[in-house]
């Protein structure tokens, strides 16, 4: 499957996701009223007992949609070199910024996603983006909480890297953990414009600005961080080392 096919089902299985979780949701708030009925009669609590099973059937479907995006997510990112049009934010970008913590009740990483940069200066980021772009921002990007909850937010999102001038510590340990790509590159983020078009080497350590024409040398990974990226994550990498 080539690369943008791929990225036609991650963003097919994002959207059916979201209308699973939208029915699961009603049928939820429909069981607690019923619940709430007195007196309770023998009809009714057939009724209650079948809408768990529903409800029970659209939570292993949703769980399998999930595991299959992990699968074709991981498949989107074998190749390091990434292209895509960037949202630039500003600076000191934190964690509640890339996710509220109002919505950290959940771990379901769709619905992290769901949210993603609500509190920034782009609220509508999660609305109006789309599968493959960049997020680019200024110095001291991820600071604040030490949850993983930031970047998984950002990779459910279809964001496949972050281009900032400088990240904060924890957030660098996170998004590796997970396997989100993150690269420092001052100079292009510096020269970027919201909408330009950026070209990712990972491998290499160059950044592109296909808008611009122009090329920047970005941090290179070590062999050992690349090889947990290409691995989708750390603990991708080591069930791999551990099966090898």
């Amino acid at each position: 499957m080539d690369r943008k096919a791929v990225e036609e089902k991650l963003y097919k299985e994002d959207h059916h996701y979201r209308y699973l979780k939208d029915k699961h949701d009603e049928l939820d708030k429909e069981i607690m009223k019923m619940e709430k009925h007195h007196p309770m009669t023998s009809d009714l609590e057939l009724q209650i007992e079948t809408l768990k099973k529903e409800r029970l059937k659209l939570k292993d479907e949703m769980e399998l949609i999930v595991a299959d995006y992990m699968k074709n997510e991981k498949a989107w990112r074998s190749g390091m070199i990434i292209k895509g049009k960037i949202w630039k934010f500003k600076d000191n970008i934190d964690t509640d910024q890339i996710i509220p913590a109002r919505y950290l009740n959940t771990s379901d990483p769709l619905e992290l996603a769901s949210h993603v940069m609500e509190d920034s200066e782009k609220p509508n980021f999660a609305k109006e983006h789309q599968e493959g772009d960049i997020i680019v921002a200024g110095k001291n990007f991820g600071s604040g909480s030490s949850r993983e909850h930031a970047p998984i937010a950002i990779k459910y999102a279809g964001v496949p890297v972050v281009v900032a001038k400088s990240f904060a510590r924890i957030f660098f340990r996170n998004a590796i953990n997970i396997g989100l790509p993150i690269v420092e590159c001052k100079e292009a983020v510096d020269e970027a414009e919201d909408g330009d078009i950026f070209e990712i080497d990972l491998e290499n350590g160059t950044v592109k600005n296909v808008t611009k024409g122009k090329s920047y040398s970005s941090t290179k990974f070590p062999e050992e961080l690349m090889a947990i990226l290409k691995a989708g994550g750390l603990m991708e990498y080591a069930k791999s080392r551990l099966s090898s």
